[in-house]
């Protein structure tokens, strides 16, 4: 994630759960599943998604930050509360995708479909990422995801 402006938690920083892609955490069995409409539209402001938690970390960065995550930990970003957006440039790096195995490449090209670039914008503008995009033209089954830590890892 390349920051184009200054983060904090007024203005809607990023805030991670260290370790929560390695173990269990409560959180997990409370959330509803990731990018759904209800959590990217704020439609309930009560689901536990929203809410703190004891051993979060926010993240402020200043403008021209790169920021380099891992999607399997548990992230969210506070609610911007200031008057002025906050720009972020979120990009997927996938070295050799050529070279992947192909139901890796497939779950790869599915998810980018299925995500599509964040508020993406519609026509010409969309137009000029297309050439940045996956392609996957196999006919592999795509790897069934799971986001959650298993039961064992606690």
């Amino acid at each position: 994630m390349y920051y184009l402006t200054d983060t904090t938690p007024q203005n809607g920083c990023l805030r991670v759960l260290p370790g929560s892609h390695l173990k269990r955490h409560p959180l997990h069995d409370k959330i509803s599943p990731v990018h759904t409409e209800e959590l990217t539209s704020f439609a309930d402001p009560d689901d536990p998604g929203f809410s703190r938690v004891d051993d979060e970390l926010d993240v402020p960065v200043m403008a021209g930050d790169l920021v380099i995550g891992y999607d399997r930990m548990l992230h969210a970003s506070h609610g911007n509360q200031a008057d002025e957006r906050r720009t972020v440039l979120t990009m997927w790096y996938y070295p050799d995708f050529v070279d992947l195995p192909e139901r890796t490449q497939a779950t790869v090209a599915s998810a980018e479909v299925r995500n599509g670039p964040s508020g993406a914008a519609p026509g010409e503008k969309q137009a000029l990422m297309e050439p940045l995009g996956i392609t996957y033209d196999g006919d592999a089954e795509p790897i069934e995801l799971e986001r959650k830590p298993g039961a064992d890892l606690r």
